[in-house]
């Protein structure tokens, strides 16, 4: 039975080591069938010896006959060395199953590999494998596996695999220890939030949490403040008390740690490392060595003697020859005289001497020609170098050298490792450039490091993936090339750690292994780690017009003297908002967010050549009166325009206008008319059509301020209009052929409350704008095309067939919930007021307001932040970029005012606050993702 049990369920190679009250015969029957089946035997001579073999554990197993009077001594002893526990291997033989009640006080673990061999009857044996969950838990967990007769052996007995069969441990609690250096962490380790702080320690605690789930465990948190460097500090001192059965957060292998825990897996690519903007080539060397390499220099300065010589001699020669005509601007037979010639001519200044003979004054024509372009060469290389960075500097000995100011992010590990360091550079830039004699050493928060690096000639040494979240957050587009990292410390990527003797050791790194296989573990850390910010050069937008303040084409001056006495115009009033081009018009909306706006639509005709044009109401002076405020009695007219956000020019040569009918929102709000839409044939500039929104179209805080029209050249008549309900979080279908419309409710339609805060041009606020942005695609093959949208405050995309939208019974119908669906997520700070798609290439432009730029996005990718390109980018020109369009020609017009100054606090009339600018698409998209 014992031979047959070797031969099946371990290795033939096993030492076995015999504790047995046998007869001598029967142990050397014993000793002769497992040496004839090629296993070592031996027999313990003394009552309590116990062979301890730690290089050959594995193969190690010890046979005890439970029913000797000396059992109870061996196993106490065993179980004080440890011998009960992996790697070591037991058979114990029994005659009764209530022996199994003495095991519940042994350290055996889910490790331990203990089999109770139980004779039933004479010639029948059940093989039992007995062990406990952890040591809080003494219920001993008992499974029969195999059965051995006589005539059938072990039968279809196969060899365990315990690490597979005991990971369930049956919710078993166990400690857990993590590294948190921001106490506010622990309220944030799971939900994504906050990723640039204690980026290893949510990491890790993912996959612990993961771990914990796959082994059927629960858990008991630890926090500390540092890994620990020794078996009394930190993480590593709980692991090697035995008070935390696994580290939750990764940690370097050091050689000090070997010796103190077990290195389960490796779960987050860590990279710690200097990180600088490659300083100006002028920094770091003399750039007016640099345009010519070293043989032409020497060529040069050759050439120049050899003229000088040359020319020497030939006027020389000339004053030896007196019929040769002497005049005042003969060039003198003086070697300094050539020589400031020679110098002239390499400065480009000339002279006013010159040789007499042909012979002089070919050489000196040659002279000047040639040094006239070395000149240009010379100039042209040092504007070149003038616009380069230095790539000088690439290791550590470099940085040393180079004249960069050195700092370090403020953790332990960077503590340790940078005062620890005993290579030679390594040593010295600790000591020369970190923590230099009689000074504070560098060591700095995250942010103030970051910011560093932004403003130059800083290099910074910080875990890449934290800091390049703030790097993309924070910089520009511009100021994201150049990034340069250098190596410093010398560990490889980190571990998450058990205690050394962990009976959990094998659980956890079949855990670990299949996390990574399963996916989780890519996942988890493409969710938290940024990676190196892509330079994508954004474009250079051409301003077309700008503005201190908006004014228009009054009829006369009196008239506009009037206006200003009265207050029916106030300059500082007048913000522009939203535009659209059509032929050589480029119309520009004018909310009247505040009293005294002259007119809410107009147009520039952009033919204009004056830099801040007047602006032309549209269709008429009249058409954008409003009555005044103490005037409710007085009617509008079918063409009277209130307040107008958005406009939106279509393919049949007609303007949509979007009238919330709602006049001086900040002040005193007067709803003058109800929220209509209005078509102007802009041929004719005359209203083709006027509806006005249904009660069942509105909602008690509705805000229509955009619209967008789904029209081709051959459906004038069937056009429809998607007009979104900010303040409602809903969205209006207006049909033109129906001449009716329907509202559409959905969740996707509202704001992210994560995403409400936004910083513009000094100002910080929060809004709870809900869908906003909307933006169609090309028509389709099914004759539908895709609505893009997306809540002011959100940084999520979403999309919809206008199929869905265009049926007002399948609109309205809850079941059609699943057919809106999440494109992605485009980062932080990444709030778009509006948005269009580039009928030629596709590709979908957005504003982003929190970053005073405009993007773009190819939607044949996933909407990643790394798909997400800035095409342009302006902290002065781009300050609040509130609407953007592309007219029929590619280009892309945008408009920026300030909007967030103007609200909350006030704008200088002394600066410009309001700009048009324009790029072609070509340019915007070239080099760029969305290419």
């Amino acid at each position: 039975m014992i031979n047959d049990y070797l031969n099946r369920d371990l290795s033939k190679s096993t030492i076995t080591i015999g504790h047995l009250c046998w007869k001598i015969d029967e142990k050397y029957d014993l000793v002769k069938l497992l040496l004839d089946n090629n296993h070592t035997i031996s027999i313990a001579n003394s009552d309590e010896q116990i062979i301890v073999n730690r290089y050959f554990g594995h193969m190690i197993l010890y046979i005890l006959d439970l029913n000797c009077n000396n059992s109870r001594r061996i196993l106490q002893i065993a179980n004080e060395k440890n011998l009960l526990s992996a790697p070591y291997r037991w058979l114990l033989l029994s005659n009764s199953s209530d022996q199994l009640q003495d095991f519940t006080t042994y350290n055996i673990y889910p490790d331990s590999n203990i089999v109770i061999c139980e004779k039933t009857e004479e010639t029948e044996f059940i093989f039992t494998e007995i062990y406990r969950y952890s040591r809080s838990r003494t219920e001993l967990i008992t499974r029969q596996f195999a059965n051995w007769t006589e005539q059938n052996s072990l039968g279809n007995f196969k060899p365990r695999i315990l690490s597979q069969e005991r990971r369930d441990l049956n919710d078993t609690l166990l400690s857990v220890c993590i590294v948190i250096l921001d106490n506010d962490t622990i309220n944030h380790l799971e939900d994504f939030r906050f990723k640039h702080i204690d980026s290893i320690s949510k990491v890790s605690y993912i996959f612990s949490m993961h771990l914990l789930e796959y082994m059927n465990a629960r858990s008991s948190i630890i926090t500390v403040d540092t890994w620990g460097y020794d078996s009394n500090s930190g993480m590593v001192g709980y692991l090697v008390r035995g008070e935390a059965e696994i580290g939750g957060t990764s940690l370097f292998i050091t050689q000090e740690r070997l010796d103190l825990i077990h290195y389960a897996g490796m779960t987050t690519p860590t990279k710690v490392r200097f990180v600088f903007r490659r300083p100006p080539l002028s920094y770091e060397s003399n750039i007016f060595t640099l345009p010519f390499t070293r043989p032409l220099w020497i060529c040069s300065f050759c050439f120049v003697m050899l003229a000088i010589v040359l020319l020497y001699y030939t006027v020389y020669w000339e004053w030896q020859y007196p019929d040769l005509e002497i005049s005042e601007t003969a060039l003198k037979a003086d070697f300094m005289e050539v020589v400031m010639l020679a110098v002239g001519a390499l400065s480009q200044q000339g002279t006013t001497h010159e040789p007499r003979s042909g012979a002089g004054k070919i050489i000196m024509i040659f002279t000047f020609v040639a040094l006239m372009f070395l000149y240009v060469s010379y100039s042209a290389n040092i504007v070149a170098l003038l616009q380069s960075s230095a790539t000088n500097i690439k290791t550590l000995e470099d940085l040393l050298e180079s004249r960069l100011t050195l700092g370090c992010h403020d953790t332990p590990y960077n503590r340790h490792f940078m005062s620890t360091a005993t290579e030679s550079t390594r040593k010295a830039i600790y000591e020369r450039k970190l923590a230099p004699p009689g000074q504070k050493a560098h060591f700095m928060d995250l942010v103030e490091g970051v910011r560093g690096i932004r403003q130059g000639f800083f290099a910074f040494h910080m875990e890449v993936g934290p800091g390049y979240k703030l790097i993309s957050d924070t910089f520009l587009e511009s100021e994201k090339c150049g990034l340069q990292e250098i190596n410093f410390l010398t560990v490889v990527d980190t571990y998450l750690s058990i205690p050394k003797e962990s009976s959990y050791k094998e659980i956890i790194r079949i855990g670990l292994r299949k996390i990574m296989e399963s996916g989780i573990q890519s996942r988890v850390i493409q969710k938290i780690y940024t990676e190196k910010p892509k330079c994508h050069i954004a474009g250079e937008l051409d301003e077309v017009f700008a503005w201190k303040e908006l004014d228009f084409a009054w009829p006369s001056p009196q008239v506009k003297e009037k206006a200003l006495e009265s207050k029916e115009y106030i300059p500082s009033n007048n913000l522009p908002l939203g535009l659209d081009r059509w032929n050589d018009k480029l119309f520009v909306t004018v909310p009247r967010w505040k009293a005294g706006v002259a007119t809410s639509l107009a147009y520039i005709p952009l033919n204009s050549t004056d830099k801040s044009p007047q602006l032309i109401p549209y269709p008429s002076w009249e058409a954008n009166a409003i009555p005044p405020a103490d005037n409710t009695g007085e009617k509008t007219k079918e063409d009277s325009i209130v307040s107008v956000f958005r406009i939106r020019v279509d393919a049949c040569d007609r303007l949509w206008v979007m009238d919330t009918g709602l006049a001086d929102i900040l002040g005193a709000p007067r709803q003058i008319t109800k929220p209509a839409l209005l078509v102007f044939d802009l041929k004719t500039d005359k209203l083709l059509k006027r509806y006005e929104f249904k009660p069942t179209d509105l909602k008690e805080d509705s805000f229509f301020a955009n619209v967008i029209v789904d029209v081709t050249k051959n459906t004038c008549d069937d056009a429809y209009a998607y007009i979104p309900d900010l303040g409602g979080y809903g969205i209006v279908v207006f049909s033109l052929r129906e001449n009716n419309s329907w509202r559409i409710q959905h969740n996707f339609f509202h704001f992210d409350p994560l995403a409400g805060d936004y910083n513009v041009g000094g100002v910080n606020f929060q809004w709870t704008d809900g869908v906003f942005g909307l933006a169609l695609s090309n028509m389709q093959p099914d004759g539908y095309r895709t609505m893009y949208f997306h809540a002011l405050s959100s940084t999520k995309e979403f999309a919809v067939s206008t199929a869905i939208l265009r049926n007002s019974t399948i609109a309205t119908d809850p079941l059609t919930y699943h057919q809106y669906k999440l494109l992605g997520d485009r980062g932080t700070n990444t709030q778009a007021a509006a948005s269009y798609i580039d009928e030629k290439t596709g590709v979908l432009f957005l504003t982003q307001v929190n970053k005073n730029a405009v993007a773009c996005w190819n939607p044949t990718k996933p909407l990643t932040p790394e798909n997400l390109a800035l095409v342009a980018q302006d902290e002065k020109a781009l300050i609040f970029p509130n609407d953007l369009t592309i007219d029929r020609e590619g280009q892309l017009w945008v408009l920026s005012d300030k909007m967030p100054t103007f609200i909350y606090k006030s704008l200088n009339p002394q600066d410009v606050n309001y700009r048009i600018l324009k790029l072609k698409i070509s340019d915007a998209i070239t080099k760029t993702p969305c290419a």
